[in-house]
């Protein structure tokens, strides 16, 4: 009986695996732990943000760190956690959040694939925070925060995949311009859900204990975005209107192409 032949366990083939599996991990332990400060420095220059925004301070490392902006007078703390190099089918799952003096967002930034890309957000919004640029763009200043329950957008090649949302806001004051004076009116709880079907995204508007439409907004895949109010908004907020129109009829619609068509 002949005995068995011995192999050594540490054969060439594998060690050479074994220092290439080492260098791997090495490269990415090294890229993950580098200080987020010292990339930007090093990559500002070749980075053109826009008008209005200022980088001011980068902390942390690659994997885990935190900017500091300021965008057109608004400060904003952006922090990001990489969650693995791959989870769920995404590569480089990661976490983000986003905080104002006032306003507080947090979710998640994933992809899937090559050209897919998947987010999420919760969290809440105080809009008093940007009065200033509400009232330069002629639009309704509401008091107080939008909760914002959930927002989940997938992009796929460039275009929406899927969107859906949901916001809260907890009713008050609100102002709008008519004219050249400032009217206002106070509404209850009013809730809005955001929805994709088809490739066209709808918003609508409505009280919280009432699912009857009080503003809808609609973008279609060919880049048109309409916009319509019914007869309830305007008996909500106490403004006339001549006719017998019922309350679930659309007294003001407006569409125009904000975005070219979808290829």
């Amino acid at each position: 009986m002949s005995d068995p032949i011995q192999t050594p366990f540490l054969r060439p083939g594998k060690i050479v695996l074994l220092v290439v599996l080492g260098v791997i991990v090495y490269l990415c332990s090294l890229l993950f732990w580098l200080p987020a400060g010292w990339v930007w420095h090093l990559s500002k220059s070749y980075i053109q943000l826009p008008p209005g925004i200022v980088v001011e301070q980068v902390s942390g490392q690659v994997w885990h760190g935190a900017v500091r902006t300021n965008i057109l007078g608004h400060s904003l703390n952006v922090g990001w956690h990489i969650d693995g190099l791959y989870s769920d089918g995404a590569v480089l799952p990661l976490s983000w959040t986003l905080r104002t003096p006032a306003s507080q967002l947090n979710g998640q930034l994933r992809f899937p694939g090559f050209d897919t890309v998947a987010v999420t957000a919760r969290g809440s919004v105080n809009i008093p925070e940007f009065s200033a640029e509400i009232r330069r763009s002629g639009g309704a200043l509401i008091e107080g925060d939008v909760s914002v329950d959930s927002f989940d957008l997938a992009l796929s090649e460039g275009s929406v995949d899927s969107l859906n949302g949901r916001l809260r806001w907890a009713g008050g004051r609100v102002s709008w311009p008519m004219g050249g004076s400032t009217e206002s009116a106070t509404l209850p709880p009013l809730k809005a859900n955001i929805d994709e079907q088809q490739k066209r995204v709808d918003f609508l508007v409505s009280r919280q204990d009432n699912p009857d439409p009080l503003v809808s907004a609609s973008l279609a895949p060919d880049g048109v975005v309409k916009i319509e109010l019914f007869r309830r908004m305007l008996d909500l907020v106490n403004q006339p209107w001549s006719g017998n129109a019922a309350p679930g009829d659309v007294v003001f619609s407006v569409q125009q192409r904000v975005l070219p068509a979808a290829g």
